[in-house]
């Protein structure tokens, strides 16, 4: 009988060593390569609401999406500044991730929204120049995008304007 329970403990112990021990915790950096990967494809959500957004007049709600808006602009900077194995924001993303981010930066550059919202300019000047370059570059990527293939095109030029 007291082998039995010896058994029984040494089972559980290693059971748990197997269980807890074994198991590895990503490191800050890893966790932070898997969000850079993944927010961007999150922003997928917001698109159209930037897109409307940017044709209203700021009021409350809107307002509060632009300052809402800047942080996420300022996370996809950091995951970009931050993130390594070559991480780049445009690297193997679809049209629609890139049309997204294109109608984010475009409300943000809204100069009727920066002015409501009464921004300093040396505090933002950073996140506004990556803003800025964001833009044009992700513009450009799109610009040669098929008719109708988004609700709202950040970029509206002859070759993506439906018949």
């Amino acid at each position: 009988m007291h082998n039995k329970i010896l058994k029984f403990i040494s089972f559980l112990i290693f059971s748990s060593i197997l269980t807890t021990g074994c198991k590895s915790s990503p490191s800050p950096q890893q966790e932070l390569d898997v969000q850079a990967n993944f927010f961007p494809s999150m922003l997928r959500i917001d698109g159209n609401l930037f897109a409307l957004a940017n044709q209203t007049p700021p009021n409350d709600l809107t307002m509060e999406l632009f300052k809402s808006t800047l942080l996420k602009a300022t996370m996809l900077r950091k995951y970009e500044v931050e993130a390594k194995n070559n991480f780049s924001l445009e690297k193997n993303r679809n049209p629609i991730e890139l049309n997204s981010m294109c109608l984010m930066t475009k409300f943000l550059l809204n100069k009727s929204y920066i002015q409501k919202a009464n921004l300093n300019p040396e505090f933002y000047e950073d996140i506004y120049g990556w803003i800025t370059t964001k833009n044009s570059s992700w513009e450009n990527l799109l610009k040669e995008t098929k008719p109708g293939e988004f609700e709202y095109s950040c970029v509206i030029s002859p070759s993506n304007i439906p018949n």
